[in-house]
């Protein structure tokens, strides 16, 4: 080891060592053409020698103990918060301040993941306490023998469903940030989209005795079919959550804004609506609200979702609500996305 530390430290100052043996020639053959006996030349070259070879033994010993020093610190887990070598030069203090900023870099990186990572983590440990309840119930029902009733069929189907829709949302949650490399645009029919929002939610429709206002809008946008499809899927799951009584209109409209055509999705409900102090923050990860506290059951990941899909679409959400009569949701169609 210290053999071949000796060789690269050789390897490193080896225009030092050229220029002090270039000196060593000069000096005697100068001193060789005064005529200078050689022992009155041997006897300067001997003392600058003798300095040299401290100075040398000095830096060597630095350049080893450096090199020790820094293979410790590369063991330890944070290698600018330890102890550090202290530079000799300006080139190692600018060596130094890049790794420094590497350093700040990658942890900004790292503290970012482990944000994500906690963010997920809270998710999923919220995402298994909901879904053990409609998975419990059914237990209940399968252990006391009452699947063959009607009643308790249909009872079964609401739970089953229930956890289809939070499976289906933890789906689309890991699929987030590959949205972009999976839309596929294409030119779809708005009403043939609402019916199959519509048909989807049939049951609790019927289950809840609540109202459909639907009238055919036929108009076409360029969109990606399946991602507006689960957006349009929670808009509308929210709706029949918070809606008790009365019933829920949804309808495509065209309208023109200054000089701006937009074309809307419109999802409205009679229900409960939303507080003034949790509208502005609705669209927040995991951000469930009064409502949402309520109800026991929303994990504030819906409407967030929602958010980015639709920006990555290019489209527009925009949620207006009144406590006790209800909210209306529009997704916004700019111009370039309407035929």
């Amino acid at each position: 080891m210290k053999g071949t530390l000796l060789l690269r430290y050789c390897k490193e100052h080896w225009k030092f060592m050229i220029v002090i043996g270039s000196f060593y020639l000069i000096f005697g053959l100068v001193f060789r053409l005064q005529q200078i006996p050689f022992h009155v030349i041997l006897y300067p070259c001997l003392l600058w020698s003798f300095i040299i070879g401290i100075l040398a033994v000095r830096d060597l010993t630095d350049y080893v103990r450096g090199h020790e020093k820094r293979m410790k610190l590369l063991q330890q887990v944070d290698l600018l918060q330890g102890e550090q070598v202290e530079a000799s030069g300006l080139v190692e203090e600018d060596y130094q301040r890049l790794l420094e900023y590497q350093y700040m870099e990658k942890q900004q990186q790292i503290d970012e993941v482990m944000k994500e990572y906690r963010g997920v983590k809270e998710y999923i440990t919220m995402w298994a306490h909901q879904i053990k309840t409609p998975i419990t119930a059914l237990e209940l029902l399968y252990q006391e023998g009452l699947l063959h009733e009607k009643l308790e069929i249909s009872e079964c189907q609401a739970k089953l469903f229930e956890i289809e829709q939070y499976v289906d949302i933890t789906l689309q949650y890991m699929r987030l940030d590959n949205v972009n490399s999976d839309l596929v645009l294409q030119t779809i029919s708005m009403d043939a989209m609402i019916k199959e929002m519509i048909k989807y939610f049939r049951k609790t429709f019927f289950s809840k005795k609540l109202s459909l206002d639907y009238i055919p809008c036929h108009l076409e946008v360029v969109t990606d079919e399946k991602w507006l499809v689960f957006v349009g899927k929670q808009i509308l799951s929210n709706a029949l959550k918070y809606t008790s009584e009365g019933g829920i209109r949804i309808a495509g409209e065209e309208v023109v804004e200054g000089t701006q055509t937009i074309r809307k999705l419109i999802i409205e409900d009679t229900g409960i609506g939303i507080a003034k102090e949790d509208l502005p923050r609705i669209l927040e990860k995991a951000y469930t609200g009064y409502n949402g506290r309520m109800d026991k059951k929303a994990t504030g990941i819906g409407l967030y979702l929602s958010k980015e899909i639709l920006q990555k679409l290019n489209h527009q959400l925009v949620i207006t609500s009144e406590e006790g009569r209800g909210t209306r949701v529009e997704i916004l169609f700019p111009v370039a996305n309407c035929l």
